[in-house]
């Protein structure tokens, strides 16, 4: 899983409630996750909209240039129209602060399977991870 958000305590939050089920990777400059990311590495992408270096749809567009199956999930505060162009890098959507923890964890859930369908679709047929 990775964590793209320059908050600390958001960072500290999601690692906390993920790290028994997952590896959590944080980033907290968009750039910085756009240089390091590995195609195939991670099950879901976490991103804030406002973070430094990079914002947070473009780091999403990015990264799902790499690796198309990978479901992306907006974490943000901000208060956006649902027709904001802004919204179309991501999958679904968290709001900030974080008031229903169980909330969060399902959100994560559905885009990881999500991710899990995408990449089963690209499989080829026989099964064997072979193009």
């Amino acid at each position: 899983m990775l964590v793209v958000d320059d908050d600390a305590q958001v960072c500290d939050v999601l690692e906390r409630v993920f790290r028994d089920a997952h590896q959590v990777i944080v980033v907290h400059n968009g750039s910085e996750a756009v240089e390091s990311f590995t195609s195939g590495r991670y099950s879901v992408a976490l991103i804030d909209l406002g973070i430094p270096g990079m914002a947070g749809d473009e780091v999403a567009a990015r990264i799902r240039a790499l690796d198309p199956a990978l479901a992306t999930v907006l974490v943000t505060g901000w208060e956006l129209d649902a027709e904001d162009p802004r919204l179309l890098a991501f999958d679904a959507r968290i709001a900030k602060p974080f008031e229903d923890l169980d909330r969060v964890v399902s959100e994560v859930a559905r885009a990881m399977a999500l991710t899990r369908r995408r990449r089963q679709e690209h499989l080829p047929k026989d099964g064997s991870g072979r193009a």
